[in-house]
Formats: C-alpha cells, sequence, structure tokens
C-alpha cells in the first residue's frame, strides 16, 4: 500500500472541522482540552486522565458487572472478559468512538474510526504509561432503520460498452425497501419491527443476504449466464482472482437470521478487527441503564436548566457563523413505549410529556416519569446530545474519536458537562481517507485532473475536459460564427421587408427556424467531438464517482467491497500500515491498494 496526504482545503471539509484542527481562538471556550497542537497533545491526554481521576468516581465493579450482562446479551460474554476486567484496574482509561449498525459495518468512516481510536489508545498509553482500551460504542438506541438499512458496492461489469455521456453508475445499492421478503410473515413483522431500536431488529437478515448474494453472482460470476442453483455450486463460478467466496462465507457466518442487528453488528465488527482489545459499549440494556439511573434522573429533574444551556450554547456557534450540528428541541429523550418503540418525549405545557402511544398520544406527568426512572430506566433513551453524558458517567472516557459532525456537536455540550462537573474529553477527528485501486490510480494518471478537482460533477469536468483539448476551438469557431450569422441575419430585417412589411412576419419566422438549424448541428458537432474523447470521458465519468458517489467515498461505500477484492484480512493490513505513519488530524489520506 502506498499512502500520500492532502490537505483538508484540497479535500474540500467542513469549516468547523478546518477551523478545529486549526486550532481557531475562537473555538477555545467550546472544548476542555483545546488546541491539539502536536507540541502538547501529549499533555493534554495527561491533563484529561487527572481530570477524570478527580471527578470519576464510579464503582468499577459496577461497571464491569453491568457490562458482564450487556455482553450477555450480545453473545460476547467470554470473548470481551479479559477486556472488560482490566476496567477494574485504576490506571485504566479509554479511547472511544461509535456509529450506527448499518449493515457490514458501512459506510467507510466507521472502519476508520475503529482503525484511529485503536491507534490514539496506543498512542496514549505511550504518552501516560496508563492501560488504554479502545472502546467501540453501539448506537445501539437509534430508531431510525432507513439509516441504517444500506449497503453501497462498486459494480463494473455495468461498464462495459457504456459510452461516456451514458449515466450508468458504478454503484449499487442495497436496501430491504427494494426486497419481496421471503414469506408474508417477514414482511409483517419487519414492519412491526420498524420503530424499535435497530439493534432489536431481526427480521431482514436474510432477505438482505440474498440480495447480496445476488449481486455477487452477477458481479463476479465467470458465466454470468450460468444457472446456479445452489451455494455449492456458486462458489466454482466465482472469478479466482478475488475473495468473493471466503467473504461472503464470513458475513454468513457473522450474520445470523435467529440474531438481532447489534448481535449481528458485533460479530463482523470484531472479525474483522481481531485481536485488537476493542471493547463493545451501548446503553440499550436494562443492567447499564440502571447503572446509569441516577445521571438520568438528574437530567430529567434538571431538565429545563440543561436545554437552555442547550440553547445558549448552540446560539452563540451559529453567531459565529458556523451552523448548530444538532436542532436543540425542548425535550432531549426519547422513550419505549409499550410496543417498544422509541418515541419522542414532546414537553407540554404542564410540565409534563406527550409521547405516541400506537396512534394515539399519550401524557406522561414529570413525577410519573421521574417514577418510571426509579423503576424501569431502560425505558428511557438519549438523543445525540446526550448520549456523550451517559457515556462519560459509565466509562473512564479519556478521549473521544468522531468525525466531522461529531467534533462539532460536542462543542453544543461543554456547558452541559460543566454543570455536572465534568469536563469534555479530549476531541479527535478520525481519519479521512480514501481508497484507490490501481485501475484508477492509473486513469487518474492518464487524465488532466487533480484528485480534489473530482468533487466537481461530471457535466463540470466535462466541460473543463473539452475546453483542454486542441479540437475546442472548433466549437469556439463555430459559437462565434453563429452569433455573426444570427447578427448579420436581424441586421438585414429591413433591407429585405421595407416593400412589403407583411414580409417581416415570414423573415423573423425564418430567422427562429436558423437559431433552431444552428444549435441542432451544434449539438450534433459537440456529440461528434465527445465521441472522439468517449475513452477519456468514460475514465473521468468513472473516477469521479469513484472517489466522490453523491459524496466523499468514506461516507458511502462499504467495507466489506475491499474483502471481496483484496481478502478478509484487507482491513486489519491497513490498520498495520496505518501504525507505521503518523497521522496528522489536518489531512486527508489518499491510500494506494
Amino acid at each position: 500500500m502506498q499512502i500520500q496526504k492532502l490537505t483538508l482545503e484540497q479535500f474540500g471539509s467542513s469549516t468547523f472541522l478546518k477551523e478545529y484542527v486549526r486550532g481557531s481562538d475562537s473555538l477555545a471556550d467550546y472544548y476542555s482540552f483545546y488546541p491539539l497542537s502536536n507540541n502538547r497533545i501529549g499533555d493534554l491526554y495527561k491533563d484529561r486522565i487527572r481530570s477524570i481521576e478527580g471527578s470519576f468516581k464510579n464503582e468499577r465493579l459496577g461497571i464491569v458487572s453491568a457490562l458482564q450482562s450487556f455482553h450477555a446479551t450480545l453473545g460476547i460474554d467470554e470473548e470481551q472478559r479479559e477486556i472488560r476486567e482490566k476496567l477494574l484496574r485504576d490506571d485504566c482509561f479509554c479511547v472511544v468512538t461509535g456509529q450506527q449498525l448499518a449493515w457490514y459495518g458501512g459506510p467507510l468512516y466507521t472502519f476508520f474510526k475503529v482503525i484511529s481510536t485503536i491507534l490514539k489508545a496506543r498512542e496514549i498509553s505511550k504518552f501516560t504509561g496508563k492501560t488504554i482500551i479502545p472502546v467501540f460504542w453501539l448506537a445501539d438506541e437509534d430508531h431510525d432503520y432507513d439509516e441504517i438499512n444500506t449497503s453501497t458496492w462498486y459494480e463494473w461489469k455495468s461498464q462495459i460498452n457504456h459510452q461516456a455521456t451514458d449515466r450508468q453508475s458504478i454503484c449499487h445499492r442495497i436496501s430491504s425497501n427494494s426486497l419481496a421478503c421471503s414469506n408474508e410473515h417477514d414482511e409483517r413483522q419487519l414492519e412491526d419491527e420498524k420503530g424499535k431500536p435497530v439493534s432489536q431488529i431481526m427480521s431482514d437478515v436474510d432477505d438482505f443476504k440474498e440480495q447480496l448474494r445476488n449481486f455477487l453472482t452477477r458481479e463476479y460470476l465467470q458465466d454470468p449466464g450460468a444457472n446456479v442453483s445452489s451455494q455449492e455450486e456458486l462458489e466454482g463460478f466465482f472469478h479466482v482472482d478475488t475473495h468473493v467466496k471466503e467473504a461472503f462465507e464470513l458475513i454468513s457466518g457473522c450474520y445470523h437470521s435467529t440474531s438481532n442487528h447489534a448481535q449481528n453488528f458485533v460479530r463482523w465488527l470484531l472479525s474483522q478487527f481481531p485481536n485488537q482489545g476493542i471493547l463493545i459499549a451501548g446503553s440499550h440494556d436494562p443492567a447499564l441503564k440502571r447503572y446509569l439511573q441516577p445521571v438520568i434522573q438528574e437530567a430529567l429533574e434538571r431538565h429545563p436548566q440543561i436545554t437552555a444551556e442547550l440553547k445558549n450554547q448552540s446560539s452563540k456557534i451559529e453567531k459565529m457563523g458556523f451552523r448548530a450540528q444538532v436542532a436543540v428541541m425542548d425535550s432531549q429523550w426519547f422513550m419505549m413505549n409499550s410496543e417498544a418503540k422509541r418515541v419522542k418525549l414532546q414537553l407540554s405545557a404542564d410540565g409534563g410529556y406527550d409521547y405516541r402511544e400506537g396512534s394515539s398520544i399519550k401524557h406522561i406527568t414529570e413525577d410519573q416519569l421521574l417514577e418510571m426512572i426509579q423503576r424501569t430506566p431502560e425505558r428511557l433513551s438519549p438523543n445525540a446530545l446526550m448520549r456523550p453524558l451517559l457515556q462519560e458517567f459509565l466509562l473512564p472516557v479519556c478521549a473521544y474519536v468522531g468525525g466531522p459532525s461529531e467534533i462539532a456537536y460536542h462543542a453544543q455540550i461543554k456547558g452541559v458537562f460543566d454543570s455536572f462537573g465534568r469536563d469534555l474529553p479530549v476531541l479527535i477527528p478520525r481519519l479521512s481517507a480514501s481508497i484507490r485501486e490501481s485501475h484508477i490510480q492509473k486513469s487518474m494518471q492518464e487524465l488532466p485532473f487533480q484528485f480534489e478537482d473530482y468533487a466537481s460533477d461530471f457535466t463540470e469536468l466535462k466541460k473543463r475536459f473539452m475546453t483542454l483539448q486542441k479540437d475546442s476551438n472548433v466549437m469556439n469557431d463555430y459559437e462565434e460564427f453563429k452569433q455573426w450569422l444570427s447578427t448579420q441575419f436581424i441586421s438585414k430585417i429591413d433591407d429585405y421587408t421595407q416593400m412589403d412589411v407583411t414580409l417581416r412576419a415570414s423573415y423573423e419566422k425564418t430567422g427562429a427556424k436558423l437559431v433552431d438549424a444552428f444549435g441542432y448541428f451544434q449539438q450534433k458537432l459537440n456529440k461528434s467531438l465527445e465521441l472522439k474523447h468517449s475513452d477519456q470521458l468514460r475514465k473521468i465519468r468513472i473516477v469521479q464517482e469513484y472517489l466522490f458517489p453523491n459524496g466523499p467515498m468514506e461516507r458511502v461505500l462499504t467495507p466489506a467491497y475491499f474483502i471481496m477484492r483484496y481478502g478478509i484480512s484487507f482491513w486489519q493490513q491497513l490498520a498495520q500500515e496505518l501504525e507505521h505513519i503518523e497521522i496528522d488530524i489536518d489531512g486527508h489520506y489518499v491510500i494506494d491498494v
């Protein structure tokens, strides 16, 4: 692998992130440990650990006991035991990251977060001499099924014999919305499950896997027309130069129809990063919620002040010209209703809360809600702005590895942390990267554009490319000729109609037809020139969509694509490669494979 660094300006990262990594003074009041200058990063880590030692009064045995229950539910109790028990030591701290439970770990930046967290845990341990555990926090309470219900792949067979002007996408999107469930019962069950935390959904695995199998059959079979009726027959048809068979077997071994999304996702994640000491955490678990009950109750009792602080902090950020990453609503909490659906708690005029129960709206007073928290705290669920608070009170979080959005919304919650007597952890931007395969590298060497140019859409790139060609003057000459002839025609109207004014309308109609004729020929001429350069234009289109498939590839493509192409140890190998270079937070990395 070859790795090169681009600046955030070249990649087009968000303005807020660029200001954060630059260490802008304007953001100093919004973070506890800032800026992340290389010459003082070690001191920041040490300061944060001292901060935790002064405020982290949690009983570590209670934490480990609650996590044990959580891990047992996920089916990873024994696998996590040794890692979990490290938390019993007073010199053990955590680097945390997290993400939604999308199919097969997608998109790429989920795995970039994991790699960043593993490497930062090792770095902080060297700086401080402490035991540092990398933690992956499952977004196991989120209920937006559509957000996790997608897996995007590149497909190449569809590109054969397509001309540059064709818009045949290289991206293939798998989504259970397009599936016909294997039976009516599964379809009804999936509809019943929607609205619950996505971690609990389990009726879509077989159908999603079947659609993936169909895609892989079409994309990677030596003979796409072969009649393949069984898994055994399928294995013999895959191209020998791919790793599809072993990768599909690994996916099948991790994603079970008898398991829910959380269990499947965890199996998949740990299969891709084995022996890395990753601790799995989350909050959708009765034992964890019981452990966190005091802070949940305090947050509800102080809800008006917390909401006011969030709105105040967000307003300050917006006045600086940035967008508040998370809109602050009047309530920061959800509740699990009687159907186990996660529904918003809406603040009502009497200080209580309304929530949806089926097709009805129910009401609960503040006292009733606080009583419910005492009995069944697992029914309360935080929004994105409250989740970091629960992490802070469950784990000794030294640092949090996040994407641009997470770095931004942590700025909104510093005042809330302050009010609880806590500091924000050190906020570390995750690895930002694009992975280029050899055929993309080769095409880019032949084309006149830089990496950052491909952030433009294909129409703009095509226009720029055509103006660089020697025969582009033909179009310019024709345009000038068309304008000159049109001007001449218009200027002669009086010369040829003054003897009979009734001819004027006919003359103008002839002019309109002349404009249409000029335009028609111009289209034909332009198409002819594009056809002449069709091979190069096709390469431009493919490179553009490869690097920026409806956004940067790291935000779209599934990590599983690369194990199909390069083997099931691809992500382990990449993590090893990155360990030997210094990853800067102010860059975007291009990884050539």
